[in-house]
């Protein structure tokens, strides 16, 4: 091998490096402006994340991280109060700020409302959890009125329901009371007659 050989050998390896280096450059360049587009998959931040605010912008922020306190705050006190009832954990709806991040602005929990069925003082007892867990949070909404107003006509229908059962029960002691005594001839006496007769002897 010559030394003109040689020299384009090494000229070729040194454009062939810079190639490289450059073509190295542009895709670390690329991926980081779509790492800065497609911060988060679900939208949570993306590129304005990192952009300076407005005084206007700044104040929705600030007014969105209050409202999103609030809505977790509210939606926890269900929790807490629902206990077994509830049926998961809460449900948010978000909005993004001008700071490209998610911020809860409403909310909901799934509470189990059903009545116990053939029970009626289980449901009695359920019925108040169900409103104890509605009216929970410090500013109930109207939606958790509602599902407590809900609970009390539920309340007050096994109410209702337990007094029957209790007057079912009573009548029938009160029947058996009556049923069942007898005079030496076979006569079905009733419970006046059977003390009567128990004093006359």
């Amino acid at each position: 091998m010559d030394f003109m050989t040689i020299k384009y050998s090494q000229s070729t390896l040194a454009a062939n490096s810079k190639a490289l280096a450059y073509q190295k450059q542009y895709l670390t360049m690329t991926n980081k402006g779509k790492e800065a587009q497609f911060k988060n998959v679900n939208g949570v931040e993306d590129a304005i994340s990192g952009k300076e605010l407005t005084e206007k912008e700044k104040r929705i922020v600030e007014k969105l991280k209050k409202r999103d306190a609030e809505v977790r705050q509210h939606e926890e006190a269900h929790i807490r109060a629902a206990g077994t009832l509830a049926n998961g954990g809460p449900n948010y709806k978000y909005k993004i700020g001008p700071d490209g991040k998610r911020y809860a602005i409403g909310g909901n929990v799934q509470i189990d409302t059903s009545e116990v069925p053939n029970n009626p003082k289980a449901t009695i007892d359920k019925a108040k959890k169900i409103k104890r867990a509605a009216l929970a949070p410090m500013n109930p909404s109207p939606k958790d009125r509602a599902v407590a107003t809900q609970a009390s006509n539920m309340e007050i229908k096994a109410k209702a329901e337990l007094q029957k059962e209790k007057k079912e029960v009573n009548d029938k002691k009160l029947f058996s009371a009556y049923s069942g005594t007898y005079d030496s001839n076979g006569k079905i006496l009733n419970s006046a007659e059977s003390s009567f007769s128990y004093m006359v002897l």
